[in-house]
């Protein structure tokens, strides 16, 4: 667990500065710099471009992360995993676009309403390409366990990217048009660095593959995983993407976009609380993968149970401190956006089912039981969409946020029975009932504490005191080694 602590307080110091970057440009720049139907075109084109992005890959990032393990050769280039990750990428990506464009009359008819973004199709394709090869190097650097600089060009670099094309508009200096050209130019800038970045740590890709290694490989059970994990590759990466694109799809008239702009703010706060799942995520999914290849159980159950625990902690301090702030935080933007408050509260309570069920999907998905992950997976999008379908007309964004939420909590409860099911793990312990009382205690302090007149005080006060009472209450219980631990090393330190 040391290199995994090690890796997860990097990645997660980069996500938190992403966050920082994040909120300056979507919370603050894009709602000031932007009309709101401009901010909705650069989600929707985002999030199309996301789950095209996701899906001509055809799941071979879940094939690496969960086989690479048998290639992995440092002395021979790893058998040239890498070109022919790439290779076959490549062969993917073309044939793929080749399909999207010949139909785009027909892809575009489920926009009729984003005149934006039929304007602006066309970039889909650079942005989509530079998202699938992005991940393709992200997860084989993940296989290398190097994932600090990926993580930093994914969290940090693309966000002050985006800041400097939006600026550039904002001044003047460039017309909207060449605004969405720098914008698909910063994927495809952090693409190269990946490239050189993946080059200058491994030597791989100047090895040739090593095809006879490949044909000593158990081709079924290969063929068998690529073609259950390829469709569900899709629902894993993109569910949070269906929701925008169904609202950009099925809201009538021209305030569509608009609308997106306003539930993207939402998702985007609300989303904030994962923050310290996805950075121990990119850690953990390789070397649970590692775990298996080598029979490993007792780390799978100690890292399944350790995350969860310390997820849940974490993630019950950040969705109380995101909920009971929303006056404040929404009051930096234009008064559209305070529509918003009611998504932030129903993401932010399902990215907390999220965490406080821990890295279960890496268990299934890099186990045996990956056909009941994938079934589930088929599942969980075929949900989405139907949810999606009947909630966006009924209830606007909340209804995609119901609908998202939804499908996640349950994705979740299956989950985590497929485990018990076939590994008798289950990490919850009594620690639960602490995390609740202190979620409770800090919420009702902060509910009745007055309201500061100026936002960034109030903000200030009130994460005090919410962080206090639920320390106080988390230390209290005896019920987190990790935190017991810290704070008798910091006893000692502070007593010699």
């Amino acid at each position: 667990m040391g290199e995994i602590k090690r890796q997860g307080i990097i990645n997660t110091i980069i996500s938190y500065t992403g966050i920082v970057i994040g909120f300056i440009y979507t919370i603050v720049l894009l709602p000031t710099f932007l009309s709101p139907e401009e901010v909705g075109l650069t989600r929707v084109l985002y999030a199309v471009s996301l789950i095209f992005g996701t899906l001509f890959p055809f799941g071979l990032g879940s094939f690496t992360i969960k086989f690479f393990p048998r290639f992995k050769n440092p002395i021979n280039g790893h058998n040239g995993y890498l070109k022919l990750l790439l290779l076959s990428s490549t062969i993917l990506y073309l044939l793929s676009s080749s399909l999207a464009y010949l139909f785009k009359n027909q892809i575009l008819a489920f926009y009729d309403n984003s005149h934006l973004l039929q304007e602006f199709f066309v970039f889909v394709f650079p942005v989509s390409l530079a998202i699938g090869f992005i991940s393709m190097i992200n997860v084989y650097c993940l296989g290398l366990f190097k994932s600090s600089f990926p993580a930093f060009l994914n969290e940090v670099y693309i966000r002050i990217a985006n800041i400097a094309a939006i600026s550039l508009y904002f001044l003047q200096v460039i017309s909207f048009n060449t605004f969405i050209v720098i914008y698909s130019l910063g994927f495809l800038s952090q693409l190269l660095l990946m490239l050189i970045y993946v080059v200058k740590i491994d030597k791989g890709l100047f090895y040739p593959i090593n095809w006879e290694h490949f044909k000593n490989q158990n081709k079924p059970e290969m063929l068998n995983y690529i073609l259950l994990i390829a469709p569900a590759s899709l629902a894993s990466m993109a569910l949070r993407q269906i929701d925008v694109s169904m609202l950009g799809s099925n809201l009538n008239g021209h305030e569509a976009l608009a609308d997106v702009a306003v539930y993207t703010i939402g998702f985007t706060i609300g989303s904030i609380i994962e923050t310290p799942f996805n950075a121990l995520a990119k850690i953990t999914d390789s070397k649970i993968s590692d775990a298996f290849h080598r029979n490993d159980m007792r780390m799978i159950e100690d890292v399944y149970t350790k995350s969860t625990r310390v997820l849940m902690m974490f993630g019950g301090l950040l969705l109380v401190g995101i909920c009971f702030n929303i006056d404040s935080l929404l009051g930096f933007l234009p008064p559209k956006y305070a529509e918003s408050s009611a998504v932030i509260v129903i993401i932010g309570v399902s990215c907390f089912v999220n965490m406080a069920t821990g890295l279960n999907s890496s268990i299934i998905y890099y186990s045996d039981r990956y056909k009941h992950g994938s079934i589930l997976l088929i599942g969980l999008i075929v949900s989405s969409v139907v949810l999606n379908y009947i909630f966006i007309p009924l209830y606007g964004i909340e209804g995609a946020a119901i609908a998202t939420g939804s499908a996640l909590l349950l994705f979740n409860i299956f989950k985590s029975a497929i485990i018990y099911n076939r590994f008798k793990i289950q990490p919850f312990g009594t620690y639960i009932f602490a995390v609740l009382f202190a979620i409770f205690l800090s919420g009702l302090a902060a509910f009745y504490l007055p309201k500061a007149g100026n936002s960034l005080f109030d903000i200030a006060i009130r994460s005090s005191l919410i962080t206090v009472i639920y320390a106080i209450v988390i230390i209290a219980s005896k019920k987190f080694p990790e935190v017991d631990g810290f704070i008798k090393k910091w006893v000692m330190k502070n007593a010699q």
